[in-house]
């Protein structure tokens, strides 16, 4: 059936709640069935040389160019839908989305993917830098000053804005600032305690 691969393809992305891994050898069918398709369209245009004109000539040469051309809409869709989750995921989780494991899904990228999210997250970080703006930061004020987390990964030591320092072990709970601590809670080594 023809834009059977390049349907199934955008399903199983768009129908995924995370972010699946990058299907290359899917892609590379796909452009093989275009190929193949421009090839029958081709081939019908010059076997009907004087006859183009013809409706059944002409439905042939449509059927097939309409394919080609919801192909490639779908691999488009496709790789763009994929750019936006993974911009999604850096404003979300921050500057760790392209580790392997752990919330991250450095594992799962393309290599353009890769390169994507690296040229992305550095241009965030440039802008940020030069604006004097955290980017990531809650738009919202926090309700509190204050936060009880429990450390989940070990963070080595962070300072504090007040000149403090606080080492993170896990399993160990501190009462810190929002501020201090709201990057390492969106990024997973600390959970929020409720």
């Amino acid at each position: 059936m023809l834009c059977a691969r390049a349907t199934t393809l955008l399903r199983e992305l768009t129908t995924s709640r995370h972010l699946p891994s990058f299907d290359a050898d899917a892609l590379r069918s796909i452009a093989g069935e275009m190929r193949e398709l421009l090839e029958i369209i081709l081939s019908t245009i010059q076997a009907a040389a004087g006859d183009l004109a013809s409706p059944r000539v002409a439905a042939g040469v449509l059927v097939h160019h309409r394919a080609v051309q919801r192909n490639k809409r779908a691999a488009l869709a496709y790789l763009h839908a994929r750019l936006d989750r993974i911009v999604a995921l850096r404003w979300s989780a921050g500057g760790d989305v392209l580790e392997v494991g752990a919330g991250g899904v450095g594992d799962q990228l393309g290599p353009a993917e890769v390169t994507f999210a690296r040229r992305h997250a550095e241009l965030l970080g440039t802008y940020a830098e030069e604006v004097g703006l955290d980017l990531i930061a809650e738009a919202v004020p926090p309700s509190e000053v204050y936060v009880e987390v429990r450390v989940k990964h070990d963070g080595g030591m962070i300072l504090t804005e007040d000149g403090g320092a606080c080492v993170l072990r896990k399993g160990s709970a501190h009462f810190l600032r929002v501020s201090d601590v709201e990057g390492l809670i969106r990024q997973g080594t600390l959970e929020q305690v409720v």
